[in-house]
């Protein structure tokens, strides 16, 4: 079953990067990159892409980077999925990845992925013509601002009753520290109150190293100071989510990562405040 919801909008100005990111994503085994992206542009652009990113410095360690990352955030699900018996699944942010349709395409798995309006209202049209078939599972694309608290438990309240993995990768670094504890506080409440745990693969820690970046990319990132809203380090990373009341209960690491400068951790609720 496949149903769709809209919602409110909000850090809009950041939706076309997932967009862009799809065009990487297709250069790579990730589920339904390939024939998304096709479905947008063509596959010629696609294939120009693809030609076009052989002959540029960085591309190769770029594309290694977003493909360790979801890989990363899939086998996180996995083992708490596994942890917890059961298959209930938020993820926010959720851009043009496609986890949700590929798990519930294939497993008796009640997924619910979510991001802004424009970006789940298009996901939507996307999976109908991915997957027009019936699902083995249940997949709602819903639109949601992952920090209004109200809209948060409300999407919460939509999944059937036990304990629910909550995952997402690339949101973290748009969010100021301010914007990061509201996230995390709606987490911590849902994870309480339902069980489960949050999966996310946006542990980002600053660093001078050069990365190669395209003009248009370097200017997205500065205009929405993502580095600069990256954790200090590794340590302050942790500080930050035990000042939010959660214990890291594992780091995932599936593949080498070329950008040393990102982890993908397993969070649960500690403490009784």
């Amino acid at each position: 079953m496949f149903t769709f919801v809209a919602a409110a909008r909000e850090f809009s100005t950041i939706s076309p990067s997932a967009k862009a990111l799809l065009l990487v994503k297709a250069q790579t085994p990730l589920p339904f990159a390939r024939a998304a992206a096709e479905l947008l542009w063509g596959a010629e652009v696609v294939e120009a892409a693809e030609r076009d990113a052989q002959g540029t410095p960085g591309a190769v360690a770029r594309r290694r980077h977003f493909e360790v990352r979801a890989q990363s955030l899939d086998l996180g699900l996995d083992l708490v999925l596994q942890e917890l018996g059961a298959d209930r699944v938020l993820e926010i942010a959720a851009g043009l990845s496609f986890r949700g349709l590929a798990m519930a395409a294939t497993r008796d798995v009640f997924y619910l992925d979510t991001d802004l309006p424009a970006l789940a209202s298009l996901k939507a049209e996307l999976v109908a013509k991915l997957h027009p078939g019936p699902l083995v599972g249940t997949l709602g694309v819903r639109a949601l601002d992952a920090l209004d608290g109200e809209a948060f438990r409300a999407m919460i309240r939509a999944i059937p009753a036990g304990p629910i993995a909550i995952l997402h990768e690339g949101l973290l670094m748009y969010l100021d520290e301010a914007e990061k504890a509201r996230l995390a506080a709606s987490v911590r409440a849902a994870l309480r109150e339902r069980g489960g745990a949050w999966v996310t693969a946006d542990i980002y820690v600053r660093s001078s190293a050069p990365v190669f970046r395209e003009e248009r990319t370097r200017r997205f990132l500065e205009e929405h100071r993502v580095e600069e809203k990256k954790f200090a380090d590794w340590a302050a990373a942790e500080a930050f989510f035990r000042a939010q009341g959660f214990a890291v209960a594992r780091k995932v690491t599936p593949a080498p990562d070329p950008w040393s400068v990102r982890e993908t951790w397993i969070l649960v609720p500690s403490g009784d405040g």
